[in-house]
């Protein structure tokens, strides 16, 4: 069983993961690999997951490690949630 020290830090790494894809594929979006009817359920998904407090918190803990552009668009989102 995991401490809940352990449980903290597993479910930030999880989290963590998960916006890196999220980044990739910002980044495809923004070079024309996604069309906007691709991109935009994407979206959706996060304005989702990032109404969890928690979501909320792991990215306020670590937005600094992830690309401007992106930044600013997830940081839009948590001001508009």
């Amino acid at each position: 069983a995991l401490t809940a020290g352990q449980e903290s830090i597993a479910y930030s790494l999880l989290i963590q993961g998960i916006m890196r894809e999220w980044e990739n594929s910002f980044y495809q979006y923004e070079r024309g690999l996604f069309t906007p009817d691709e991109f935009e359920p994407r979206v959706a998904i996060w304005e989702l997951a990032l109404s969890d407090p928690g979501t909320r918190d792991v990215w306020m803990a670590r937005r600094e490690t992830f690309a401007p552009s992106f930044r600013a668009e997830i940081d839009r989102i948590v001001a508009d949630g």
